[in-house]
Parts: C-alpha cells; structure tokens; sequence
C-alpha cells in the first residue's frame, strides 16, 4: 500500500473473560494500515474477530494490547449487519439524525437528507418508518444516514449479509458508485469472497480464532469489476484456498 495511512492498528489484541478462568482470544496481534481513499475488506472464518477487530476501529471496543493510530481529522461512520434504524422516526428524520445532533442548521441538513434520499432511491418513502420497510429498504436508510454526515471512514460490517441476492447486488453497487465519486477511506467485514474481490482495493484474510492476519492480497483488477471474468475467478480461488484451510483443519 503506498497511500497516506488513515488507520494504522499496531498489535492489536482483543480477549474475552467468559468466568471459570476461561478465556477466548477473538483477535490476536492484528498490525494493518487502511490508506486514504482505500476501499479494505477484511474475510476469514466465521469467529476469527473481524467484527471485533472492525468495533475497536470504531471505538465502540477496547483493545486489550496494542494501540490504535486514526487521522485525527477524520470523521467516522459505521454500518451494521442489520439496519441500526431508529423504529420510532421516519426515514427522513432517521438520516437526519446525526446532522440534528451536530447542531446542524435546518436548511443544510435539509439540503443534505434531500440529496443522500435521492442516492438511495428513498423517495418515495421519506415519511414512512421502518416497520413499513422491507429489510433493503431498512439498509439502504442505514447506509444514508452514515453517509449523511461526511465521513472520512466508512466502517461496514457485513452490510448485506442478511439481504436477498438482488437487493444485496444492487446495494453493493451504490455503495461502490458512492465510494468512486467521494473517495472515502472504507474498511468491511464480510464471509463473501467474491464480494471482497469484487469490492476491495485490498484483501485481509484472516486464521481462525485467534485471528490473526494470514496474507493480504491486493486486487489489481479494472473497475468496474467483470464478475464473470477469468481473472476475477482467479483472485476468488487464490482468497478461498487462504480461507477454506482455516475451516478444515
């Protein structure tokens, strides 16, 4: 990598005390750089601490050894598995909401929910609340208000795991076409190989729990990426043969 790092994590380690002396290691000894503008996506077995590792990035977790560095004027976003959509706004008020706590004047943020409703096709549904929104729906109001308040990091956790294959494809390309225009730093977590290859500049793999980072693969494919391709195919398998070991072994 040689973009200005925006995050650099330096042995970051993270343990969880279950009683009974008994201690599970969720991420071990993780050293990784994410670049300005550079689009990481992190893979490995189910359990090896990507999401944990992804919320000490976000501060939402506190590493128990080593240190975290974060451009100090960088603002942060992060997105979640399943829509953090608050049941009781409106779609409207929902992307809003960061603005609002900002101390934000209406008009801006008026200007910016308008624009962020019409990236996410949300037209047609800024005064309903999520319990009349179909799950993409939900994401897509999720994805917004992240994107609402100009972050500089863009944090996803597995933001499509839990649609269907369509709505989960159209999603990953507005969040790629966003991602080209505005050139945000973005670090994912996600079990699908093939949408980190077709998503990320880079490749972390990670081992099973403990997790640690077994070989990061850089994917010098054109955009927009031909899924279809051989040579897609070919960065698949190189990524699959790193993790499907970790599972069998």
């Amino acid at each position: 990598m040689n973009k200005r790092p925006i995050i650099s994590s330096h042995g970051i380690s993270k343990y969880f005390h279950l009683g009974r002396n008994k201690t599970v290691v969720a991420c071990e000894d993780i050293n990784l750089d994410v670049g300005e503008r550079e689009f990481v996506c992190m893979v490995g077995p189910s359990g090896c601490g990507k999401s944990t590792f992804l919320r000490i990035v976000a501060g939402l977790t506190q590493p128990d050894e080593g240190h975290l560095e974060i451009d100090k004027a960088s603002r942060l976003s992060m997105i979640f598995q399943n829509a953090a959509v608050f049941p009781w706004l409106t779609v409207k008020d929902n992307i809003a909401f960061g603005l609002t706590m900002q101390g934000m004047n209406q008009a801006k943020i008026d200007k910016i929910v308008h624009s962020q409703i019409k990236n996410m096709c949300l037209d047609h549904a800024i005064h309903q609340h999520p319990k009349e929104l179909s799950g993409g729906m939900k994401q897509r109001v999720g994805i917004a208000r992240a994107l609402a308040v100009d972050p500089d990091i863009l944090l996803l956790d597995e933001p499509f795991s839990a649609l269907d294959a369509f709505t989960a494809e159209r999603l990953r390309k507005d969040v790629l076409s966003t991602w080209e225009s505005e050139k945000r730093s973005i670090l994912m977590v996600t079990h699908l190989v093939e949408e980190a290859v077709e998503m990320a500049d880079r490749i972390v793999v990670m081992t099973k729990r403990p997790g640690r980072v077994k070989a990061i693969i850089e994917v010098d494919l054109p955009r927009p990426r031909n899924t279809r391709g051989r040579e897609f195919f070919k960065y698949v398998d190189e990524v699959r043969d790193l993790v499907i070991p970790e599972h069998t072994s």
